[in-house]
C-alpha cells in the first residue's frame, strides 16, 4: 500500500510552473518491487473484461466530461534524464476520492512520468496509449473516453469505496510497467482542480506546459512521407468484431479507426512483435 511521506507547499505542478498559488499536496511513495506492483490493490479488478461504461446514475465521481467543458488532460510524459523521476513517487493536488462528494464532476490532469535507457521520443505514442489510457481502461469501475487533450473518466459508485488517487496511480504503473518493460521508472502527479485547487484555469495554465511537451514529440514525425520509409505496418486489431478486416498504415495513411499512427504502428511492433501489427515491405 502507498504511504504518506511528507507534504510541502509550492507553485509547482511536475516541474511546471503556474501563476496560481496551489494548496500542499499529498505526496505517497508506492513499493517498488516488481513482486509488489499490485500489493495492496488485491480487491481492485485488473484486466480487459473490466472495460465498460459508467452510465448516468452510476457514477460517483466524473473527470472532465462537458459539465466542465471537457477541462482535463492525461499525458505520459518521456524524461531523457533518470534523476528527474521518482519511481513510485505520487502527487497528488486536490482532496482524495473518499472526500469528494458523490456525482462531483471537477476538472483533473493526470501527468504519468516515465523513465527508460531504451525509450525515445518514437515511443510517446504507442506509451500514451497502453501506459496512459488502457491503465485506466482496464480498471474495474472506471470508464475513460474521449481524447488526452479533452477526456472524459467516470468512476463507479459501486467502485469509488476501493480506490484512492495513490491506489489509482499504483494500477497504472503496475499495468504500465508489466505490459511496457521498456519502462523502468515511473512517477505520477495527479491534480484535482476542485475551486480551491484553482478550477479550471489551473488545468488551462498546465495544458499550455503539457502543449509545448507534445510539440516536440509531434513536430518531426508531421513531416513523414511514405516515400522516407521501406517498411509500412498492417493492424488486425479490429479482426475480433470485423474478422475480414485489415489495414495497411503508413506515414501519410492512419488505420480507419485511428487509434495510432504509422510511428504507433512502428514502436508497437517494436515492443510486441507477435501482436496485433505486422510488418509489410513497401515494394513499388
Amino acid at each position: 500500500m502507498a504511504t504518506e511521506i511528507g507534504k510541502y507547499a509550492g507553485p509547482k505542478l511536475a516541474d511546471m510552473e503556474v501563476s496560481l498559488k496551489l494548496p500542499p499536496p499529498k505526496v505517497y511513495q508506492l513499493p517498488t518491487g516488481l513482486d509488489q506492483l499490485y500489493e495492496g490493490l488485491e480487491n481492485v479488478g485488473v484486466g480487459p473484461r473490466y472495460f465498460g461504461h459508467v452510465r448516468k446514475g452510476e457514477w460517483h465521481l466524473e473527470l472532465g466530461g462537458p459539465k466542465v467543458g471537457y477541462s482535463g488532460f492525461y499525458f505520459v510524459d518521456i524524461c531523457d534524464d533518470p534523476e528527474d523521476v521518482t519511481d513510485g513517487k505520487v502527487t497528488v493536488y486536490g482532496p482524495d476520492i473518499n472526500e469528494i462528494p458523490p456525482e462531483s464532476s471537477i476538472p483533473f490532469g493526470l501527468h504519468w512520468k516515465v523513465y527508460g535507457k531504451d525509450i525515445t521520443h518514437m515511443h510517446f505514442e504507442y506509451l500514451a496509449r497502453i501506459g496512459g489510457a488502457v491503465g485506466i481502461l482496464y480498471l474495474e469501475g472506471w470508464m475513460l473516453t474521449g481524447a488526452p487533450t479533452e477526456p472524459w473518466l467516470r468512476l463507479s459508485k459501486k467502485a469509488a469505496p476501493k480506490f484512492t488517487w495513490a491506489k489509482l496511480a499504483q494500477a497504472v504503473r503496475g499495468y504500465a510497467m508489466t505490459s511496457i518493460p521498456l519502462i523502468e521508472k515511473f512517477e505520477a502527479v495527479i491534480t484535482v482542480a476542485t475551486p480551491e485547487v484553482g478550477g479550471p484555469e489551473v488545468i488551462k495554465q498546465l495544458v499550455e506546459k503539457i502543449d509545448k511537451r507534445r510539440e516536440i514529440y509531434d513536430a518531426w514525425s508531421t513531416t513523414m512521407e511514405d516515400a522516407d520509409v521501406d517498411t509500412f505496418y498492417g493492424c488486425t486489431i479490429c479482426q475480433a468484431i470485423a474478422p475480414n478486416h485489415a489495414c495497411v498504415i503508413t506515414p501519410s495513411l492512419i488505420p480507419f479507426c485511428g487509434i495510432m499512427s504509422f510511428m504507433g504502428a512502428k514502436t508497437n511492433y517494436e515492443v510486441d512483435p507477435t501482436g496485433y501489427i505486422f510488418p509489410i515491405s513497401r515494394g513499388e
